[in-house]
């Protein structure tokens, strides 16, 4: 465990991690809690008891009781993946908005520099406990970009039996289409869940992306929003160097120059900037 926290920075921070308890959503925000505590940063996540098996056993949790009365749930089920039908999922996705007054306290008695919570959970603490929000993404800026233009505009009258594809209103980067209407799917429930990332207190929005594959968008979303964007790149690869150049046989590793290549081009912009910085007045700056 050694090379785990071995580029600790000057001024680490206490940040708290929010997975949205599905694998889709918690798998890339372990990625970045190791990330960060590689950085140096004291690290937790937070979340229920049955997905604390899924965290790596050297990273800080903390668990809240998984409200799954309320919801009509089996204690046993806390996690989307455990779903066999919509009807479960959409129960275990309304009892994590149960856990609310159980993080709010939480978060009075003990205060994050920074909370960086799932873009599924629609609470912003900035507000009454002046605790910083960053949002985690695990879908890209265009995804999202297509969510705002469709929540923007009037819904639109498809013709039953028309074969022709949704166009995609608004002035987007490029001209986008979808092969589904949107407004007779749950699509727009989706996109509207998705984007209380947009609120005017979020500090920004963090993408498990490269910003070179989503030319365009990023610039797009902040000029829409007035939310910032960071790209974070693929963090599984990241996490992936971190291990690899802990270890003692790091030259003979990354032999795949496909991956070697996206997973530079990502490191040289961490090696320029710090994950996170803390500055005077609680501002602080996440590059990568």
């Amino acid at each position: 465990m050694e090379g785990l926290f071995s580029e600790a920075e000057s001024s680490s921070l206490k940040l708290y991690i929010l997975p949205f308890p599905a694998p889709g959503h918690m798998n890339p925000q372990i990625n970045l809690a190791q990330v960060l505590a590689f950085r140096g940063h004291h690290v937790t996540i937070l979340t229920t008891p049955l997905n604390h098996q899924f965290i790596p056993k050297h990273l800080n949790v903390h668990t809240f009781n998984f409200p799954s009365d309320q919801a009509g749930l089996s204690s046993t089920l806390q996690n989307i993946s455990s779903a066999e039908d919509n009807q479960t999922a959409y129960k275990i996705w309304k009892a994590t908005h149960g856990l609310k007054p159980q993080i709010e306290t939480f978060l009075q008695q003990n205060p994050p520099h920074v909370l960086i919570s799932d873009i599924m959970f629609p609470w912003n603490f900035a507000s009454t406990l002046n605790i910083p929000r960053v949002v985690f993404s695990p879908t890209p800026i265009f995804a999202l970009c297509v969510a705002e233009a469709i929540n923007n505009c009037h819904p639109q009258v498809l013709p039953s039996d028309s074969s022709l594809p949704f166009v995609v209103p608004g002035d987007l980067p490029h001209h986008v289409t979808l092969n589904f209407d949107p407004w007779t799917t749950s699509f727009r429930t989706m996109a509207r869940c998705w984007l209380h990332a947009k609120e005017k207190n979020t500090a920004g929005v963090i993408v498990n992306t490269f910003a070179e594959l989503e030319d365009g968008y990023s610039e797009y979303f902040q000029k829409l929003t007035g939310v910032k964007v960071w790209h974070v790149g693929e963090l599984s690869l990241m996490l992936d160097y971190y291990h690899r150049r802990g270890s003692s046989s790091q030259k003979n590793h990354v032999s795949d120059k496909v991956s070697r290549l996206s997973l530079y081009t990502c490191l040289e912009k961490m090696d320029e900037h710090p994950i996170f910085t803390w500055r005077k007045g609680g501002l602080f700056t996440i590059l990568l």
